[in-house]
């Protein structure tokens, strides 16, 4: 009995010690086909970050938080969301 009373008293320290959220980068936009010389503006959703990196795919690149973009020309645009935070990358 004294073997499941220690475990039971040591797992939350453990479980406690180890709860470091890994961030998870999460973003929506108001525009899913934007006219050339349009601003869009996306909204970061991401979880548990404080630092964040943006590629609009067109050589743009920002570090706000929740930036906008005017896209130049025509085409398919791969957005992608870098979230970090300070334990984490």
């Amino acid at each position: 009995m004294k073997k499941i009373f220690f475990s039971a008293l040591l797992l939350p320290v453990i479980l406690f010690s180890c709860t470091d959220k890994v961030p998870e980068a999460h973003f929506s936009t108001d525009a899913f086909e934007p006219e050339v010389g349009q601003t869009v503006y996306f909204a970061n959703n991401s979880k548990h970050a404080d630092r964040y990196e943006w590629d609009f795919g067109d050589g743009v690149t920002s570090v706000q938080e929740n930036p906008s973009h005017i896209f130049t020309g025509t085409g398919l645009f791969i957005i992608e969301l870098k979230a970090f935070n300070g334990n984490m990358e």
